[in-house]
């Protein structure tokens, strides 16, 4: 044990010695290159420079930098491995085409590669603000509806001259017995309207 402390001791003192002698303070492994020791440099830049103590002050920083993580491979069952509109492939699990969306095998990731996203429609310019009070003629007239014992508004519904219902009825409704759809009844709804004042304008009334 003496001895090997002894050994120890004298190793430490001729790095020191070869430090100071060599003067790896003056040196730079980022001017040298990482490598093998080449004549005239003041200090080493490989490593076994640690063991004799001849590296230079950047070593670490130039010579043992961390190696950037490798970019993540696509995974190889996606459409960013396959591509997109490729044709359909009976050995891979999931599609990247048009098709995919109707057999429900679409990859993971189609949407996002493959599928642009939706583009925004212009939006129509506002009505024109009413001219003012219209001062045409007020029409009244009836209309009709066949419906059944349900009460709501009549929005967005059919609707008919009292001609056109009966016709209806006689041949959509009465062939059988119960009457179709549930209809038990003739609504009549009263309508007034009159032509806007920028129509009269026109001479449209």
């Amino acid at each position: 044990p003496g001895k090997a402390n002894n050994i120890t001791s004298e190793l430490e003192a001729t790095k020191s010695n070869l430090t100071a002698l060599w003067g790896w303070d003056w040196g730079s492994c980022e001017q040298y290159g990482c490598g093998p020791f080449r004549w005239g440099q003041l200090c080493g830049c490989e490593p076994c420079c640690l063991d004799w103590g001849t590296r230079c002050r950047d070593y670490m920083q130039a010579c043992h930098a961390p190696t950037p993580a490798p970019s993540p491979s696509p995974s190889p069952a996606s459409c960013a491995a396959y591509g997109c509109g490729s044709a359909y492939s009976r050995q891979r699990s999931c599609q990247c085409n048009e098709q995919c969306t109707r057999h429900g095998n679409c990859c993971a990731d189609y949407a996002d590669e493959c599928q642009a996203p939706p583009t925004t429609s212009p939006t129509s310019p506002p009505a024109p603000a009413p001219v003012g009070p219209s001062h045409g003629t007020l029409d009244s007239f009836y209309v009709y509806r066949a419906q059944g014992s349900a009460s709501y508004p009549p929005k967005d519904v059919n609707a008919a001259n009292l001609a056109g219902v009966m016709w209806y009825l006689q041949h959509e409704v009465m062939i059988t017995d119960p009457p179709k759809f549930g209809i038990s009844r003739i609504l009549r709804y009263k309508v007034q309207m009159r032509a806007p004042a920028s129509l009269l304008k026109k001479g449209m009334n």
